[in-house]
């Protein structure tokens, strides 16, 4: 599957948009403009570049996107930085045709023609011109649970089941023609875990992929999922890892262990376009102080990521999954940043043991850009206030924290909003799934809980939901993100709340 850049803007800006677009060379003229499908009901529209987001500098796409992101800010048109799908277009008219359907139809040529004839037979439109769900994860393919029948292959499918040998020269057509080297379905995050031999299950509280159906390649051995057994070196060694470039970043996982969300891509677009972000960082060079982002809920550094790349000095992390971390680990090393990896600390009576001296000194090395606790983020205020002990290099300020757990973060507000730097302030994002009818009550709810979490901070009372006369504006809601649509009416929404200084 290939993606380019792409924008999304406001219906009444799409003839402004299209011609600057025009002017600079960059409209696509394969991809009309069409309904921007991640924030439907708002009346916005999706515009694709010709610039391949795999072919992405490091600035996002390289000068010429930048210089016209430029160009939409300076005519005011609202726009936000996505990705748009390529699509082939088939000879026959048909709506949709797909590097997929190609490959498909590329594998059944390698089959005996009778067994398609008896297989497929009338079926045989589906699978040139359906829209079929997959991605393609270097080096693995990965298709919807429901793809093949949507192709109008079940049929088949169960009868190569009863000859190997033809399963594997199908399979294997597939990969030649896509250049890859593992097929497998995917499945629905379950909300629950049965433990390991056992009928007792539990909540999936990392959401771990354990529905993922290997059909082709060589997976590994499959261990039982993080806590029922913790990896070691050799674990990591010895799995399969896959990976995918999103707006000039790497990201790279086990497939077996870890979970990876496709429909996130705009949100770390937005963030690296973010003009908080940029803002902080200018403040930081300035200041020649620098600045820090914090992931409460990194993965394999979906979020994370985007900071560096938008020129944050220090990323501290947390994930309780120890997969999770190393994805991140090694994704920050494609992508040329240094990573630190802290593992837990012992827990004792006392409380968690505090960080020592040289697990300190090289989290605070300023060549070191994303420094990872594998560990719950309930220790992350104690884990900072060891970072910012005097000592020379510092800690940068903390000027962002980032909450991305569905279906809530709220766990963590009170955390996110005590680690914002209290002299300059800083800005929180927090991830929520809501039905859009409750969106305007959620976002009430928030925003009233984080007022008191700040006035609490400040020494003052929180009873009264009033900004004392010596303090700024309480935390305001800047922006309100509509990420994906996760099911009829829910959403997936990132509230971006400003947190004034404290000192």
């Amino acid at each position: 599957m290939k993606f380019v850049h792409a924008i999304s803007v406001g219906k009444k800006d799409v003839q402004a948009a299209r011609r600057l677009l025009t002017e600079q060379q960059l409209l696509s003229s394969e991809i009309k403009i069409h309904e921007d499908a991640f924030h439907k009901g708002q009346e916005r529209m999706k515009i694709a570049t010709n610039r391949f987001y795999e072919q992405s500098g490091p600035s996002l796409g390289g000068d010429d996107l930048q210089n016209l992101h430029q160009a939409l800010s300076a005519h005011s048109i609202d726009f936000q930085p996505c990705v748009a799908e390529v699509g082939v277009a088939p000879t026959n008219g048909r709506p949709w045709s797909s590097p997929l359907n190609h490959a498909i139809n590329h594998a059944l040529q390698s089959l005996p023609q009778s067994l398609v004839q008896d297989n497929v037979g009338e079926n045989d439109w589906a699978r040139r011109s359906t829209k079929l769900a997959y991605n393609v994860y270097e080096p693995m393919l990965l298709l919807g649970a429901r793809t093949m029948e949507s192709a109008g292959l079940t049929t088949l499918a169960e009868a190569l089941v009863g000859n190997p040998m033809l399963q594997t020269c199908f399979f294997a057509s597939i990969c030649e023609y896509l250049h890859v080297s593992h097929i497998a379905v995917n499945a629905p995050i379950s909300a629950r875990l049965k433990t390991h031999g056992s009928s007792i299950d539990h909540e999936n509280v990392l959401r771990s992929p354990v529905g993922l159906e290997p059909l082709y390649g060589d997976f590994g051995r499959r261990r039982p999922p993080y806590p029922e057994h913790s990896p070691d070196t050799g674990d990591f060694e010895n799995a399969f890892w896959v990976k995918c470039l999103q707006n000039g970043v790497v990201q790279t996982w086990a497939p077996w262990y870890t979970m990876f969300s496709q429909g996130n891509v705009s949100e770390k677009a937005r963030l690296l376009g973010l003009q908080t972000v940029h803002q902080a960082v200018l403040q930081g060079r300035q200041s020649e102080a620098g600045s820090t982002a914090v992931d409460l809920f990194a993965g394999i550094g979906y979020f994370a990521f985007s900071y560096v790349k938008a020129g944050v000095d220090k990323v501290i992390c947390w994930d309780l999954n120890p997969w999770s971390v190393e994805g991140l680990r090694r994704g920050a090393a494609a992508n040329d940043w240094e990573c630190k990896v802290v593992k837990p600390g012992v827990l004792e009576e006392r409380g968690l043991e505090p960080l020592s001296e040289a697990e300190i000194v090289d989290a605070l090395q300023k060549s070191v850009k994303v420094v990872a606790f594998t560990e719950s983020n309930i220790h992350a205020m104690s884990r900072v206030k060891d970072l910012q002990l005097p000592r020379e290099p510092r800690l940068p300020p903390i000027r962002h924290v980032n909450a991305g757990m569905l279906p809530s973060a709220a766990m963590a507000w009170v955390t996110a909003v005590s680690l914002i730097d209290v002299v300059l302030g800083g800005w929180i994002h927090l991830h929520e799934s809501t039905l859009s009818s409750e969106l305007e009550t959620r976002l009430s709810n928030i925003i009233s809980e984080v007022r008191q979490v700040w006035l609490k901070l400040t020494n003052n009372s929180s009873s009264t939901g009033n900004c004392p006369s010596h303090c700024q504006e309480p935390p305001s809601v800047q922006h309100i993100e509509k990420v994906k649509s996760m099911g009829p009416k829910l959403l997936h929404v990132v509230v971006d709340i400003w947190i004034p200084p404290r000192a």
